[in-house]
Parts: structure tokens; C-alpha cells; sequence
């Protein structure tokens, strides 16, 4: 696969772990920490999805000014996902993570629920 997958998470624990499930899915993976971070790698870059930690500062703020792309928002706090979808996250992943393949799903997923709002839009 050729395409870069930009991962954005807030906080170091699971950045290994996410990077080593997407490379070995053969996505090229960038990591991000802040929100000024996120967008200055964003503008630089062809991106074909991002993984936003709500624990990131400025999470939400984020996933609002990349919303043109699939996201999939991580949080273990299953009451923020209302609010992720609403800034735009095209997919919740909830942690604890069930397995390591949730990760690489749930990019499946944000994409696939970008295309079919793009449809239903155009629809509309």
C-alpha cells in the first residue's frame, strides 16, 4: 500500500502499538502529538486517513479542520463518541481494544463511512 496513514494520538503509551499493527498492514505511519503538530504535517502531506486520541489537547478542534479525510477517534470514555462523530470523526474505536485487529477495522470502517456519507450527500 502506498498511501500514508497519519496517526494522531495526544498521549505515547499506544503509539508504538498502533504503529506496529498499521506498518505491518503495510501503511507508511507519521505520529503527531499536538494539534499545531497535526495540521503542520497535514498541510505537508497526502493523507489517506488519521487516528485522533481524544486525550490529544485539542482533539476535537482537530478532527473538525482534517474532517475531509477518514478519521477514527480513540477514547475509552464511550460517552465522547456523540461528540467525535459530531466534530466530524468518521468512526469511534472504544479502548480497552477487544483485539489488535479493532485497529486496522476501524480504519476500514472510518473509510468506508466517509464514502457513504460523500453518497448520501450528493443524494441529498
Amino acid at each position: 500500500m502506498t498511501e500514508t496513514l497519519k496517526i494522531l494520538i495526544g498521549e505515547t503509551d499506544h503509539t508504538d502499538l498502533y504503529t506496529r499493527v498499521l506498518q505491518r498492514e503495510g501503511y507508511k505511519v507519521e505520529i503527531a502529538s499536538t494539534k499545531t503538530e497535526v495540521l503542520n504535517k497535514y498541510i505537508k502531506g497526502n493523507w489517506y486517513a488519521a487516528i485522533i486520541d481524544l486525550r490529544m489537547p485539542n482533539s476535537l478542534e482537530a478532527i473538525t479542520e482534517l474532517s475531509n479525510i477518514p478519521i477514527v477517534a480513540i477514547s475509552g470514555d464511550p460517552s465522547k463518541e456523540n461528540l467525535a462523530i459530531e466534530h466530524g470523526a468518521s468512526y469511534f474505536l472504544r479502548r480497552p481494544f477487544e483485539s489488535i485487529g479493532e485497529i486496522q477495522d476501524s480504519i476500514v470502517n472510518a473509510i468506508a463511512n466517509k464514502i457513504r456519507n460523500k453518497k448520501l450527500k450528493a443524494i441529498a
